[in-house]
């Protein structure tokens, strides 16, 4: 890390295990987190299976030989799990470390500045024969304390407080008579039933945009009546794999209410399985699809 390491204090000395399966840092010890939000969820595994995690947040190593503070950003708190995970596929992922390593001997790592790094390694673990383990020191900023947070989630759903630049932003950048329509038809969960007061300041987004959008071609106006009458659609990919495996999102907006349905897929291919499903859902109430 950038900052010296004098300005961090030790916790305790951690025995971390180096498996070279797992795609993310696991501790069992909440004193172990610099910062930690606590929220539930779901982790997925690069074997395919999920574990519950109860949060997740920002944990320091320090290198004992050279002082070097490595982030381990995410990293899940799993009091049930029987020891700290340390994950060479996360550092190469989210650090772009270079890992190796020699079974109960030693870890090496090279940081992106070029940097290496020797880890000592931990011989005396007789039930663990098949495992690597290595000590660090878990550090954290002088004067810092834990402060347990819950974080304001990227979905109207969340019970954060919303405002109109918000949603504005989060939901595709609609002009404020679509907001308040939303508002008035409840839309989506966590909208309030009146419209939102006006807002202060413009969207810089769309003040940027509109100075370097190309010009459209001839628009017409078409006024929707029904429900399903005419669908949005929006296939869009991502340029990293998400932590759960997804690698693309299929967004649908109904024109006539502005309801929205998001669904993260895996796979790049067509969704037509996706679209299979939402038409069947729609047309089980009621809703027959006319234009896409």
């Amino acid at each position: 890390m950038a900052a010296p390491p004098s300005t961090f204090e030790p916790v305790e000395t951690s025995i971390e295990q180096n498996d070279g399966g797992a795609n993310c840092f696991i501790t069992n010890n909440i004193n172990h987190f610099t910062s930690y939000i606590e929220k539930p969820l779901q982790v997925k595994q690069l074997n395919g299976s999920t574990v519950k995690a109860f949060g997740y947040g920002l944990k320091l190593l320090q290198c004992p030989v050279t002082k070097t503070i490595i982030p381990l950003w995410p990293t899940y708190f799993m009091p049930s799990n029987p020891q700290c995970t340390f994950s060479p596929t996360a550092l190469q992922h989210y650090l772009h470390y270079w890992v190796t390593t020699t079974h109960l001997d030693s870890l090496t790592i090279i940081t992106s500045d070029g940097k290496t790094l020797h880890f000592p390694s931990v011989k005396d673990h007789s039930t663990n024969q098949l495992l690597d383990y290595h000590k660090f020191t878990v550090v954290k900023p002088k004067s810092i304390t834990l402060t347990h947070s819950r974080p304001i989630v990227n979905s109207a759903t969340s019970e954060s407080p919303l405002n109109r630049l918000l949603v504005h932003q989060r939901l595709g950048h609609n002009c404020d008579e679509v907001l308040d329509l939303m508002c008035h038809h409840q839309t989506l969960l966590g909208l309030p039933k009146q419209p939102f007061p006006p807002r202060t300041c413009p969207c810089i987004i769309c003040i940027t945009t509109k100075t370097v959008h190309p010009a459209r071609a001839k628009i017409t106006s078409v006024t929707l009546t029904t429900r399903g009458q005419l669908l949005h659609l929006d296939f869009s990919f991502w340029s990293v794999v998400s932590i759960r495996g997804f690698t693309s999102l299929l967004s649908v907006i109904d024109g006539k209410d502005r309801m929205l349905w998001n669904f993260p897929t895996a796979s790049k291919c067509t969704p037509l399985q996706i679209l299979d499903y939402l038409f069947a859902m729609l047309a089980h109430d009621g809703i027959q699809v006319q234009c896409i």
